[in-house]
């Protein structure tokens, strides 16, 4: 079962934690370790702050009803990754997800506090996700509902901390 209250706060803790790494030195935030990830400890954080960037917007859409829709069929198997916590490694991001090339520590901080704080928009309707009929669909897990893109967020940027965890060490 998806818990929208533990799943937003834990969401949060984790964008606490992660904008811990936005005041350390750029070449310490940028610097690549190729044998644990292709991408840096900035990279990851552009990367989540890219893929949660447009979800608060989207779940509010699905609100008012003017995105998504009750007839798309979730794909078998894919949701229950979603409630069982799975993001599956190895697979290629979405373009619009993917760092800029010219990733900077300025870009990083303006934009990832910005999706933070769309974050936070979505405390004062948690309690009526659950009744939002429309779906919308992920890149992967196909047509998801706004409980759904919550949780997701939570996982997927979880997914990544554990990965900038790994960089740290």
């Amino acid at each position: 079962m998806i818990d929208p209250q533990a799943n937003y706060a834990a969401l949060q803790e984790l964008l606490t934690q992660s904008a811990e790494y936005l005041d350390w030195p750029e070449e310490n935030l940028f610097h690549v370790h190729k044998e644990i990830s292709g991408w840096s400890i900035g990279q990851h954080l552009y990367h989540i702050t890219m893929a949660n960037a447009s979800i608060p917007k989207l779940i509010e859409r699905l609100k008012a009803g003017t995105l998504g829709n009750t007839e798309d069929e979730p794909k078998p198997g894919m949701l229950e990754l979603i409630t069982n916590g799975i993001i599956p490694g190895g697979r290629e991001a979405p373009k619009r997800a993917v760092p800029p090339e010219d990733l900077t520590a300025e870009l990083l901080n303006r934009d990832f506090k910005r999706m933070q704080k769309a974050t936070k928009r979505l405390e004062p309707i948690l309690g009526v996700l659950h009744a939002i009929p429309n779906r919308f669909p992920h890149l992967y897990f196909g047509p998801m509902s706004a409980l759904q893109w919550l949780r997701f967020m939570e996982i997927h940027t979880r997914h990544h901390m554990v990965i900038v965890d790994k960089l740290v060490e």
